[in-house]
C-alpha cells in the first residue's frame, strides 16, 4: 500500500476511533515505515518513524487527543513535524 500523508491520517483517526491501543497503534506506524520509501528523509517518515516509538516506552507516546489532532492536519494536508 502506498501511503501519503492524507491516508495516513484517515488510518490513524480509525484506529483512534476503534480506540486501538497505544502500543498497536506504535506497531502499525512500525508496518507503514515498512511500506514507505526507506531512503525518504522528509517530515512524513520521521513522523511515521516518531510514531512507531510509541511503543518503547510510556514517555514516548501521544495521548489520544494529540494522536486525532495529528490525524486531522494530516487529512487537511498540513505538514506535521512532532518534537
Amino acid at each position: 500500500m502506498n501511503y501519503t500523508p492524507e491516508l495516513f491520517g484517515e488510518v490513524l483517526k480509525r484506529k483512534i476511533a476503534e480506540r486501538n491501543s497505544i502500543e498497536a497503534i506504535a506497531n502499525w506506524a512500525y508496518d507503514v515505515q515498512i511500506y514507505i520509501c526507506k531512503d525518504r528523509n522528509d517530515w512524513f517518515y520521521d513522523l511515521v518513524l516518531t510514531m512507531e516509538m510509541m511503543g518503547i516506552g510510556e514517555e514516548f507516546e501521544y495521548t489520544y487527543e494529540e494522536l486525532e489532532k495529528i490525524a486531522n492536519d494530516l487529512i487537511a494536508g498540513k505538514e506535521v513535524k512532532l518534537g
